[in-house]
């Protein structure tokens, strides 16, 4: 292989959990008052951009290793609150020059919770992208959609990226399990027409899950034909409700090792540099065989 394909060929994906990304206004249709100036929480505008740029941080810390810095193509989020953020986050925070653009959801969560992707518009360009709307079972509030985007990478093949934040465990793990089977079931069904519309269409599934690998919801999508390569992650801050799964026309492993990185939420607040929560880095070749490595974020 020439040093050019590999240069034109490698993509990095980022995941990373926000930890409660709210501005400091108030959305009368949101239950966020707890993130206001006058709140216990001190939420102010200072605070906000800090926490704007240490995301920004820990993003760019993904294009870095002993030889060379780059910016990631691909950053699926969790916990955003709105489009404001986001706006902030790409065009006003550390991430300003980067270029990136997104495409968020626009959930029925009470408290105004969404999951958005982020992606290099030189790597990646969208063609469609929707809201998947989960149906509450019982006992169960409506919830953050499910956010399913296509697009065309560097090698011209179409990539399919699903994020997904599923229920907390809440009121118990037992309790608040079919909550997430509601959420795994409601992406599967997107799945299966994604694999209608292209047999053997190259897939990827990111987000917080809230549940462990062999838990019922992971284990259901595992069932499906996805493959969780972040099921043998470890590491001394290794969090493994934070998961990758992926399918391409290769069966070969995607993923030669995978470790994540589990940060205490005061670190998204304070002035050091943080690290995201997962680390991937995706050689894309035109047969798509795949060969990529996640690395630890120390």
């Amino acid at each position: 292989m020439t040093v050019g394909l590999l240069l034109v060929s490698l993509l990095t994906f980022v995941e990373l959990n926000c930890e409660n990304l709210f501005d400091c206004r108030h959305d009368s249709l949101r239950a966020d008052t707890e993130f206001l100036p006058e709140a216990p929480r001190h939420w102010t505008a200072s605070r906000y951009w800090r926490k704007l740029d240490n995301i920004g941080r820990a993003i760019l810390s993904c294009g870095e290793d002993s030889t060379d810095c780059y910016i990631p193509d691909l950053v699926a989020l969790c916990e955003v609150e709105n489009d404001t953020v986001l706006r902030d986050l790409t065009k006003r925070s550390l991430l300003r020059n980067a270029r990136y653009g997104y495409v968020m959801t626009d959930s029925p969560d009470d408290r105004g919770i969404d999951v958005a992707l982020l992606y290099h518009e030189f790597s990646f360009a969208p063609i469609a992208h929707a809201s998947l709307r989960v149906a509450p079972v019982r006992g169960m509030r409506p919830t953050r959609d499910i956010l399913y985007v296509a697009g065309r990478v560097i090698t011209d093949d179409t990539l399919h990226i699903f994020v997904v934040h599923a229920p907390s465990r809440r009121g118990g793990e037992r309790a608040t399990r079919r909550h997430r089977l509601a959420v795994a079931g409601r992406l599967c069904e997107a799945i299966d027409s994604v694999r209608t519309v292209q047999p053997g269409a190259s897939i990827i599934v990111a987000g917080d899950f809230n549940d462990y690998a062999a838990d019922s919801a992971l284990a259901y999508i595992g069932r499906h034909g996805m493959v969780n390569v972040t099921a043998r992650a470890r590491g001394s801050h290794y969090n493994p409700q934070i998961q990758i799964f992926a399918e391409f026309e290769t069966k070969r492993p995607f993923f030669e090792s995978s470790f994540k990185t589990k940060r205490p939420k005061k670190d998204l607040h304070a002035t050091r540099t943080t690290k995201p929560e997962i680390r991937a880095k995706i050689t894309l070749f035109r047969a798509w065989a795949l060969s990529s490595t996640i690395q630890q974020a120390i």
